[in-house]
Formats: structure tokens, C-alpha cells, sequence
């Protein structure tokens, strides 16, 4: 590892003691809140003790040398710990006053990895007894086995069921997956070796040894499929699509818990740092992948069929397949057009019914099949850039009847 320069270790040691003065000011006796208490932070109701939150900082306040925050990570883990659920799932957070958790949606998994990742540190580096908060633990990994998929030894998870809850990522994360391999490797539990083996394998799809099991065949043929080449590991890998935006959180704890050194091209340390002036400057190279989830969700999905994800080739209508209807779907200001000139035309009922419902969905559903929400949250383009996405020409034939 390159030395670093006087100017860059005295910029790190201000980071480094602003982080810990800011840390001390959103201690409470009850554990460290997720931001500071501020009317918007009241308003989102950050100001409580989010488990996903206060385990990562229970990594840096444990072993600090500063005694309010060494009983902070303390606490911390103690008021998550009191407030797990009866199957084990840690809370995603906890009321300030310890009295109230929440557990957001149906297998939210992030904060029982990262409680169990800060568990094992404060045991190594804190002082507490072995037997501290065992039994809690013990229920934790039992309730993230019931998460594991049977042959991949991967945890699969649902839509807004970690941190990025307003991305569309589930089945396979790379995050989530990153974060079980860590705690199956320092827990030693059984068939680490499998987890690892799939996790290379679907979520950086280039291997050149097909898998055994047929599903993991075909998820791997889908997650890779139209793509020249992976640079990165995928974000996740699901039933017929997957994200190949780059998520780099992802990617460095991937790198961090020692999957990518086991696989060819899979990402490493260097692929994360730019050279810039002599030295190199870590996450320069990717920092646009954070920034830019609209350009993510959008080549993620891109437009939509009614059918989308279907394995099976649906058949067109015959005034489609005769040149009487465009074949794309399209938003309604474009569809109103097509269908007056397919009832014009003399299309069939099938044709006009189906141009219809996509009238219909485009209306109800907003452009490209997402909500109007998103829409409003800007994660898509407005309306203008995708007129003329679906603009389409009609081909009739004078004198034609079906």
C-alpha cells in the first residue's frame, strides 16, 4: 500500500476526529441515533437507532479510546439486541427511548448482518464477556438460514429489504450476499465454501465453468445475456433480469470479505482508484454509479411489454404482424393515434382490444410502466425524452381487409 503524503494523513486525522465529535453528539444513553437532531431529521424519523446504522458505527466506536462512545457500541448492540423479534430479525430501527421498534417490510436483512458483523467486533476489541448477547445471536443466524436459498447458500431477499429501499433490487444481492459471506466466515458456519462458489458465479456471470444445477444455469445465462462484458459484479441477479448498474458499496465489500480474490476478472482494489497528479484516488473511477440511479432504472428495465419478464414468446396480433398496428407499446398521447387509424383500417377486435388495454396501463401506470411517483422523484426522464422513444409508423395497405 502506497504511503501517504503529510497533506493527505493531516486531512484523514480532521475527518477522522470530526467523525468521533459528531458520533459523541448523537450519543443517547440508549444507543447512537442516525443523524442529528434537526426538524427535517425529526420529520424522516432518522432521529432513532436504525440497526443497520449503529452496527457500522459500533465498528468505529468500539476501540476508539473515547470512553462515552466505547459504552455507546455497548448500548448500542444492547437495545437492538432487546428489541429483536421472536424469530430472531433484528429491528431496522429503535425508538430513542428503547420502548418502540420497527421492522419496516417483511425480511428487511441488513441490520441483523451488520449486528451480528459489530457483535463479533466489540467482543474482540470491547470489553464485554464471551457469553455477552449469545443467545441473541445464536437466533439472528437461525433466522438468516431461513433466508438461504437451498442449493446457492445465498440469502434472497425482496424489494426494499436493505438499505437502497428505493431501488429495484432483489432476489440475489450482491450487498446483502457480500455481508452473509462475511458473518458465515467469521461464525464458521457450514457450507461457506458453496455461498462463495454462487456467489462468484451469479453475480459476476463470466465464468467459464457452467454450473451444475440447471437454475443456476439459466440465471446465468439471463443475467448476462446482451452484455459484451462484466465489469463489476452485479448489483443482483433475479428471474430474468438483473442489475448491471454499478454498485460500488457492493463491489468493495465484496472485495473487503475476500470473494473477488477467487475469481478471474472479478473486480479488485485497483480498479477502484484513478491516478491522478502521481498517486491514486480511491472510488474516482466509479464515483458516478452512486449519483446516477435514474440511468440505472432506466437501462435496467427500459420499455416494458405487458408481459415483461414472460419465458414465454407471446404471439402478436395479426394486425401487428400485417403491418396495421405499430408492434411497440407506447404512452397514450402516442397509442390514441395508432388506434384510430387501426379502426380505420379495419384491424381485428383482438387488435383494437390490445391497443386499448395499452392505452389503459400507459395512463394508469405512467411512462415506461413505472408509477407517477417515481416519476415525480425524477428516477425516470420526463415525459418529452420518451416521445420519441415510442414514436411508430404505420404501414397500411390500401384497400387491404383482414
Amino acid at each position: 500500500m502506497e504511503a501517504l503524503a503529510a497533506d493527505d494523513r493531516a486531512r484523514i486525522d480532521a475527518c477522522a476526529s470530526a467523525a468521533l465529535q459528531l458520533l459523541q453528539e448523537n450519543f443517547t444513553p440508549h444507543g447512537i441515533l442516525a443523524a442529528r437532531r434537526t426538524p427535517a431529521a425529526v420529520e424522516r424519523r432518522y432521529t432513532r437507532i436504525f440497526g443497520r446504522d449503529a452496527a457500522i458505527r459500533v465498528l468505529a466506536m468500539c476501540g476508539s479510546g473515547v470512553e462515552a462512545l466505547e459504552r455507546g457500541a455497548v448500548a448500542s448492540l444492547d437495545t437492538l439486541a432487546t428489541m429483536q423479534a421472536a424469530n430472531g430479525q433484528i429491528p431496522k430501527y429503535v425508538d430513542p427511548d428503547g420502548c418502540d421498534a420497527d421492522f419496516w417490510y417483511l425480511g428487511c436483512i441488513d441490520a441483523t448482518l451488520w449486528w451480528l458483523l459489530a457483535w463479533d467486533h466489540v467482543l474482540q476489541h470491547g470489553d464485554v464477556g464471551a457469553t455477552r448477547w449469545q443467545p441473541q445471536a445464536a437466533l439472528a443466524i437461525q433466522w438468516l438460514l431461513a433466508q438461504e436459498h437451498q442449493a446457492f447458500r445465498l440469502v434472497q431477499q425482496n424489494e426494499a429489504r436493505d438499505w437502497a429501499d428505493i431501488m429495484p433490487r432483489s432476489g440475489y444481492v450482491l450487498y446483502s450476499n457480500a455481508l452473509w459471506l462475511e458473518v458465515k466466515r467469521r461464525f464458521g458456519l457450514a457450507q461457506s465454501d458453496v455461498t462463495l462458489h454462487h456467489f462468484n458465479h451469479l453475480l459476476h456471470p463470466t465464468q467459464r465453468d457452467l454450473p451444475t444445477y440447471h437454475r443456476a444455469r439459466l440465471l446465468q445465462h439471463d443475467a448476462r445475456r446482451g452484455q459484451s462484458g462484466v465489469e463489476l459484479y452485479l448489483s443482483f441477479v433475479n428471474l430474468a433480469f438483473a442489475g448491471h448498474e454499478g454498485d460500488v458499496f457492493g463491489n468493495l465489500l465484496a472485495i473487503l470479505c475476500g470473494a473477488a480474490s477467487r475469481v478471474d476478472g472479478a473486480p479488485h482494489r485497483q480498479d477502484f482508484e484513478q491516478r491522478e497528479g502521481g498517486r491514486s484516488v480511491p472510488g474516482a473511477r466509479y464515483a458516478s454509479a452512486i449519483v446516477s440511479p435514474a440511468r440505472s432504472v432506466a437501462s435496467l428495465h427500459g420499455p416494458a411489454p405487458p408481459e415483461p419478464h414472460s419465458p414465454i414468446p407471446q404471439r402478436r396480433p395479426l394486425a401487428v404482424r400485417r403491418g396495421l398496428l405499430g408492434a411497440g407499446t407506447g404512452p397514450p398521447w402516442a397509442q390514441r393515434p395508432l388506434l384510430a387509424r387501426a379502426r380505420g383500417a379495419g384491424a381485428c377486435q383482438r387488435a383494437r382490444r390490445l391497443a386499448l388495454y395499452r392505452v389503459v396501463r400507459r395512463r394508469d401506470l405512467g411512462t415506461d410502466g413505472y408509477g407517477r411517483a417515481e416519476l415525480e422523484r425524477g428516477y425516470l426522464p420526463a415525459r418529452p425524452a420518451h416521445a420519441a422513444r415510442w414514436r411508430r409508423h404505420v404501414v397500411t395497405r390500401p384497400g387491404y381487409r383482414p
